[in-house]
């Protein structure tokens, strides 16, 4: 009769590894999917990322050309103003003042445009923060899933390799008496 009690105890204890192996596989199961869907999301964030830094890079850029052509025009400037000092007649300084307004409207435009731009590099600047806050979040979650899926396969695997014998001969020396 205690045969029979240990081979039902053992056969529970059994029961138990296999619900716990059936439960981490129905895990390892959905797992691939889940970590699909986080390398999905982590890819369209990076893309997003990328995106945002080719603008910024962009802007950077144009911010560089105006700044330069802004100089360049002022220095302009500062020499058609000098060389209205030296005019000698009333029609040379009229074309010389026409120059300069019409260089000083472009001016303008140009600081309007380089405004413009520098509010643009700003919310730029802001989506980057926000898709870097994103993006660092998923790929650690990632990488955190990564790592627990791999405990889980090794959890699934000693318990496997740990499982007591299923012949139903366990503890048995073939008495059966």
């Amino acid at each position: 009769m205690s045969l029979y009690l240990e081979q039902i105890r053992q056969l529970v204890a059994l029961q138990r590894v296999d619900d716990a192996i059936h439960s981490v596989e129905m895990e390892l199961e959905q797992a691939p999917k889940e970590l699909e869907d986080l390398k999905n999301r982590f890819a369209a964030t990076n893309t997003q990322r990328e995106r945002v830094l080719e603008k910024l890079a962009h802007l950077k850029e144009q911010e560089k050309r105006i700044t330069g052509e802004l100089d360049d025009a002022s220095s302009r400037i500062k020499k058609s103003k000098n060389k209205m000092m030296q005019v000698s007649n009333s029609r040379e300084y009229q074309a010389m003042a026409r120059e300069m307004d019409n260089m000083e409207k472009v001016n303008r435009s140009r600081e309007e445009e380089r405004a413009a731009l520098l509010e643009e590099k700003l919310h730029q600047d802001n989506a980057l923060q926000e898709v870097d806050a994103i993006w660092a979040d998923l790929k650690a979650e990632l990488e955190a899933y990564e790592a627990e899926l791999k405990k889980r396969e090794e959890a699934l695997k000693d318990a496997e390799a740990g499982k007591p014998n299923t012949d139903g001969n366990a503890g048995n020396t073939g008495n059966t008496g």
